[in-house]
């Protein structure tokens, strides 16, 4: 992972995996916090957590594109442009806060978890990092046959000579 691209927070990262499910298997090109809302609550339902108010969600979003991980666009208008600050009673206030506003993500998930897979297999032994591999072939709950592969292939990596 770049440097420069940031890492989330727990609770980002499920605000992103709703992005990123949407935007690459529903082919949507952004949500608003409306449709994030009840997908995040959903997701935190089926893992034992609590459901977040939509004012987090909206706040985290804000964090998420502050950190430049997600992109605030117009939804429903016909540009997909970038929102700008709007002048209010002599104010600027954040556009992102508009009905109108939706939420893309602007790196794929390989780029923003790279940092974490990095963690993740430093954290084994030396000798046994490519047990990463296997575990997480087991954890992406894989048919029985192809972790059985990457185990094998992971063997075959591991033998003298190869």
């Amino acid at each position: 992972m770049s440097p420069s691209i940031p890492t989330p927070t727990p609770s980002e990262l499920d605000i992103l995996a709703v992005l990123w499910q949407a935007v690459t298997d529903e082919g949507a090109d952004a949500l608003r916090v409306s449709d994030i809302h009840p997908l995040v609550a959903s997701r935190r339902g089926r893992h034992g957590e609590a459901e977040p108010s939509p004012v987090t969600i909206s706040s985290q979003l804000r964090g998420l594109s502050a950190k430049g991980l997600v992109l605030a666009v117009v939804v429903g208008g016909s540009s997909g442009k970038s929102r700008e600050a709007v002048r209010t009673r002599g104010l600027l206030r954040a556009s992102t806060r508009s009905p109108l506003t939706g939420y893309r993500p602007t790196h794929s998930p390989s780029e923003v978890l790279q940092a974490t897979f990095e963690a993740l297999a430093s954290a084994y032994p030396e000798s046994q990092r490519t047990q990463a591999l296997i575990d997480f072939a087991k954890a992406l709950k894989l048919p029985k046959r192809v972790v059985q592969d990457v185990e094998k292939a992971v063997r075959e990596e591991q033998k003298p000579g190869s």
